[in-house]
């Protein structure tokens, strides 16, 4: 008897806490994380932002352009590559007097997986025009290109 008095102190101390359930564990229609194109030699693979490790920046986690670029799966010589990157409404940093980035500089980009914002490392000193926000694709492009 002496159980069920210990469960039933337990249920009556917690029953005026907010319980939150995730009712989409192993539901497949539950909406996927902030998906990123990487797009290289003709090819294009989307990549879940949300299933990548986080690190921390500024407080806040964030995921970083060279596991993004990893978890795309292409064959791709990286630093071999410069990078430009675009935004939901067509925005480019290489239309805006800001060229496309070398992968000494790329490699430091980091993304907010919950909104795709790209974010810089301030001691960069990179333009603002880096900064872009809802990035919906990363372009590794040829160097010279």
């Amino acid at each position: 008897m002496r159980p069920y008095l210990v469960l039933l102190a337990f249920l009556t101390a917690c029953g005026d806490q907010d319980v939150q359930i995730d009712d989409t564990a192993g539901d497949d229609t539950a909406t996927p994380g902030y998906t990123v194109d990487v797009v290289a030699d003709g090819q294009t693979v989307s990549v879940d932002l949300s299933t990548l490790g986080t690190v921390d920046f500024e407080g806040a986690p964030v995921v970083v352009l060279p596991d993004v670029l990893d978890a795309s799966g292409l064959s791709v010589p990286w630093s071999e590559r410069t990078y430009d990157f675009v935004a939901s409404d067509g925005f480019r940093p290489s239309e805006h007097s800001c060229p496309p980035l070398d992968w000494s500089v790329a490699a430091q980009g980091c993304f907010y997986p919950s909104t795709g914002n790209l974010v810089w490392d301030s001691s960069l000193g990179l333009s603002g025009c880096y900064y872009v926000d809802d990035v919906v694709t990363v372009e590794a492009l040829a160097l010279g290109r």
